[in-house]
């Protein structure tokens, strides 16, 4: 797709044969506006061809207050009917319900045009069909869906090390070498390109996307990334990889190498498949998963045998899965019973939490 930024000087005498979508930006006159848009479709191999205008708010306020009026008051005294810079005519356009037919009011054109018999196929086929104009498509007629809302695009990747970002002056020299680069490439690729713009090979917005990730380019493969959709430069990656590491070698900015990969371990539920106890006066051998809650609930109403209630363990492994070792004595302690506790079911409203070596732990 080329994309040809014009002004009045191609309106009119210019029929490039495979222009698909004239767009015209706030117009305020129809017959501007109707020259302008001609210039789509004038080749047979544009099946489609469309006229789009865009206007400001400012604008279609603007022409809903002028059709408030009569068209004699908006008469400027000089035959035209302009108010503001407006024409009468456009303020119609803007607000018709079909455009075709408020176009044909304007021009008093006839509601069925005659045959065209100059020979060409879209003639041709207008005539089998009947008549030149067939079911409008008009936006008036066919509405076009809504725009989906604008995102702001976010980052998707981590922030450079501060020693590996471009100072301001390197910023400056490599964005000078780009642009130098960008405008060797389009002399050189120019009669190919048709009338494509130095900025159509290498836009400003991916200058700055390459200078903010220079660490990063490191291969070929890996520059692609950054250019990814800029057809005009298909064929001349090496070339541009080239002055890279040519700025590469002139900054002194080594290759990006990103940390390994960490994945975080999952929180949802402690594993308790295999583990090893680490209390004085015992071997370390592995023991079986921890008890369910009717077991843990059930046992916490039986006595401690041996647990002192005085002296209570400050760092005992919390993967220990029976919370009731009986191995570990605390001698000159008086032994206490601990006062039972009602069992709970799953099903109450209460919540259950679990005792692991000691320590309550909410789920």
């Amino acid at each position: 797709m080329q994309i040809i930024l014009a002004t009045d000087a191609l309106v009119v005498g210019i029929d490039f044969p495979n222009v698909e979508d004239v767009i015209d930006l706030d117009c305020t006159h129809p017959n501007h506006g109707k020259q302008r848009k001609g210039r789509a479709g004038r080749g047979e191999n544009v099946k489609d061809p469309r006229g789009i205008t865009y206007v400001t708010k400012a604008t279609m306020e603007k022409a809903k207050k002028m059709l408030e009026k009569p068209r004699s008051d908006i008469c400027d005294g000089g035959g035209k009917w302009v108010e503001q810079g407006l024409h009468y005519g456009m303020a119609q356009l803007l607000l018709a319900s079909c455009y075709p037919d408020c176009e044909d009011d304007l021009y008093e054109n006839p509601k069925a045009d005659p045959f065209c018999f100059c020979g060409s196929k879209m003639c041709e086929e207008e005539r089998q069909q009947g008549g030149h104009r067939g079911p409008c498509r008009c936006s008036g007629c066919i509405p076009e869906p809504a725009l989906l809302p604008l995102r702001r695009a976010t980052a998707q990747h981590e922030t450079l090390p501060k020693g590996l970002r471009l100072t301001e002056k390197m910023i400056t020299k490599g964005t000078k070498r780009l642009l130098d680069f960008r405008k060797e490439l389009w002399n050189d690729i120019s009669l190919d390109i048709g009338f494509a713009s130095p900025g159509a090979i290498l836009p400003e917005t991916h200058i700055k996307l390459l200078l903010d990730n220079f660490a990063r380019i490191k291969s070929l493969d890996n520059l692609s990334t950054y250019i990814s959709g800029l057809d005009l430069l298909n064929g001349h990656e090496e070339r541009l990889f080239t002055l890279i590491q040519e700025l590469r070698t002139a900054f002194k900015i080594p290759v990006y190498e990103p940390p390994p990969s960490f994945q975080a371990p999952s929180l949802s539920q402690p594993d308790t498949t295999s583990l090893t106890p680490q209390v004085a006066g015992t071997s370390q051998e592995k023991v079986p998963a921890g008890p369910s809650y009717e077991d843990f609930w059930a046992n916490f109403q039986r006595p401690l045998a041996g647990l002192s209630s005085q002296v209570f363990p400050s760092s005992i492994d919390s993967n220990i899965s029976d919370p009731f070792n009986t191995q570990t004595t605390y001698p000159n302690t008086q032994l206490a019973t601990p006062t039972p506790m009602p069992f709970l079911s799953q099903n109450q409203n209460t919540q259950p939490r679990s005792l692991i070596a000691g320590k309550t732990k909410g789920y």
